[in-house]
């Protein structure tokens, strides 16, 4: 089981899915998931785009890295898209581009960071994770109360 909302980032498993057509990016960012201390990552790699994006729409991970280059698409494109269908996954870009207008578009299509790969390094990466889990986090507390308030108001309504 991965991580659960309600718990702190150290208690379990965080889930992530590297959706990156490089193998040696794949290598490099398990490497540095792997010198985070006292927090676990298990870390899938997917190299077709495609098949990550569905595993978005499932939602099977707790965070997702996304590579800027994914061949025929970019990673502001598949952001986009899964932003259309799911719109609260935790979405971070990782590029190599180091232009500031990728970070303005990043966010704009739905990421919640985004880092660039030549200053990645394992403190950034955890950080970066942590505020996706908790901006997550954030999201489905807002959306519970929103519910529970709405579920009130029809209550009452009903009642009068």
């Amino acid at each position: 089981m991965g991580y659960e909302m309600g718990e702190p980032l150290s208690e379990r498993t965080v889930r992530v899915l590297l959706i990156d057509d490089d193998e040696a990016d794949a290598f490099l960012t398990r490497q540095l998931l792997a010198s985070i201390p006292g927090t676990r990552f298990t870390m899938d790699w997917e190299p077709n785009d495609q098949i990550a994006l569905e595993a978005i729409y499932r939602a099977e991970y707790d965070v997702y890295l996304v590579d800027y280059r994914l061949g025929e698409r970019t990673g502001l494109e598949l952001i986009r898209e899964a932003e259309k269908r799911n719109g609260h996954a935790p979405l971070i870009l990782l590029t190599g581009q180091g232009q500031i207008q990728i970070d303005f578009e990043a966010m704009e299509a739905g990421a919640v960071d985004y880092l660039e790969k030549s200053q990645l390094n394992a403190t950034l990466l955890e950080r970066s994770i942590r505020y996706a889990i908790q901006n997550k986090r954030s999201e489905e507390e807002l959306e519970r109360r929103v519910s529970e308030r709405t579920k009130e108001l029809a209550d009452v309504n009903a009642s009068l």
